[in-house]
Order: structure tokens, then sequence, then C-alpha cells
């Protein structure tokens, strides 16, 4: 099904309404056009709550690399290894070679830990976990090197900060 505005539902139409602007932080997807945004939804397919009913089984034997090592991403990582999945962090090239704390504690924890061009090719599965204002520079860093079938997953952590 092709989303439009005509075509969206309920749920999903509020989301296009307030302008960027209105966006205290703007992530990937709402640097998009409109037009943009509406063609990414159609290649995508919303899951049926049914489909959750296996838990993480469904990802067993799957790659889930990792991109951000901070709050986030390092303990979604934790919670997705104590869950039986294989998971590793693909860190930018500077991180690995000055240690950064986001490689410390990523390596200390027992991950596998590489470049983007190491880890994401072979990844079924990325975890963009970066703040907000990098989504757009790591998604396009990343989309060229994903293997075809693999799934590009991300999470905001924006706030609104007006008042009620």
């Amino acid at each position: 099904m092709a989303f439009t505005p005509d075509t969206m539902s309920d749920t999903i139409r509020p989301l296009f309404r307030a302008p960027i602007e209105d966006t205290p932080v703007s992530n990937y997807f709402n640097s998009l056009p409109l037009r943009t945004q509406l063609q990414e939804l159609g290649k995508c397919r919303f899951m049926d709550p049914a489909e959750f009913e296996a838990g993480v089984e469904p990802l067993a034997g799957k790659k889930l690399v990792i991109i951000g090592c901070g709050a986030q991403g390092f303990n979604q990582g934790l919670n997705l290894r104590d869950s039986g999945l294989n998971v590793a962090y693909a860190l930018r090239k500077e991180a690995i070679e000055e240690k950064r704390p986001s490689w410390v504690k990523a390596t200390e924890a027992g991950f596998q830990v590489g470049t983007y061009e190491e880890m994401v090719p072979e990844a079924d599965m990325v975890l963009n976990l970066t703040p907000d204002k990098q989504h757009t520079n790591v998604v396009e860093s990343v989309m060229p090197l994903m293997k075809q079938g693999a799934c590009l997953s991300y999470s905001t952590a924006s706030t609104s900060s007006k008042k009620a």
C-alpha cells in the first residue's frame, strides 16, 4: 500500500502534521521531505502484534550490529545479548584507534567491536543508536555497506522542551 496523506491511518497521520521546526531535535527521518518520508514508509511493513509472541526467537542466529555505544546503545546491547542474541558494535575508526570510552565499554563487556566497514556488511540487522543529530550521517555511511535484505533500525530520544 502506498502512503499518501489520504491513505495514512489516524495513528500515523499526526506524525506528519508538525513542521520540522517544531521538532526539538531533527533525526534522519524527520529531515526528509514529506514525499520522501511517504515513499520510505511505502517500503515498510507494520508488524502485527502476534509477530511478537515468539519474543526474540525470530532474531536467533542473526547478527545484530549496534552503531553507538553510549547510554542507549550499550544498555540495549547488554539486554539483547542477555536474551541470547549475537550482538556486536560498529564504531567509527577514530573511536577504535583512540580507544574512546565507547570502545572501552564495549570491549571490556566482551563484545566484538569493529569499524563500519568491518561489521555492517555481515549484519542482518543494524541498529543506529547514536544521538539524533548524528542519524543522517550514520545512515548515509552505513546504507551502502549493508547486505541485501538486512534491516536498518534506529531509535530517537528527542523530547519536547516546550512547556505545556
